[in-house]
């Protein structure tokens, strides 16, 4: 995932884990055994790093209505306008990493399974060509259908 890969600490935790892991046996499994303990590693990683983005999201948002409630009814002292700043930084900065996320989410997904409704959206596309193409005008009440007609 790209957030992974903007991460400072990834680079170094993925070489870490990357060199632990001793398998002997021929290269291909070798790979296959290592892609396998690292998928287990990266999901421990995700987790303690980035947590569970939707619960971060509807934390934040919670702390800035509770912030916002505070305002209204009396203001705001210096520290609580500091921290609904950087409440609200936060609060982009997941919803950003959540649109990324659902956007490769979106195109692995379309790469595994291909466009499975092609037939449905060409057949919906071509009927609005249809729909929408001019096969003739009303001339002076008369109805033409050749270019010579339309260009007098």
């Amino acid at each position: 995932m790209n957030s992974w890969l903007e991460h400072p600490q990834f680079k170094d935790f993925f070489q870490e884990k990357w060199k632990i892991y001793s398998i002997e046996d021929w290269a291909a499994y070798r790979l296959k055994e290592k892609l396998k303990l690292l998928k287990k590693d990266l999901r421990d990683w995700n987790k303690c790093i980035f947590g569970d983005i939707d619960h971060n999201i509807d934390s934040k948002m919670k702390e800035i209505e509770v912030l916002d409630r505070i305002d209204d009814a009396m203001g705001l002292e210096e520290a609580e306008v500091i921290q609904l700043n950087k409440s609200t930084a936060e609060l982009i900065r997941f919803v950003q990493r959540k649109e990324k996320l659902l956007v490769q989410k979106a195109k692995a997904r379309w790469l595994k399974d291909g466009d499975g409704n092609s037939i449905y959206f060409h057949g919906w596309i071509n009927k609005n060509r249809k729909a929408n193409t001019i096969e003739g005008l009303l001339i002076n009440e008369r109805w033409s259908d050749s270019v010579e007609d339309v260009k007098k």
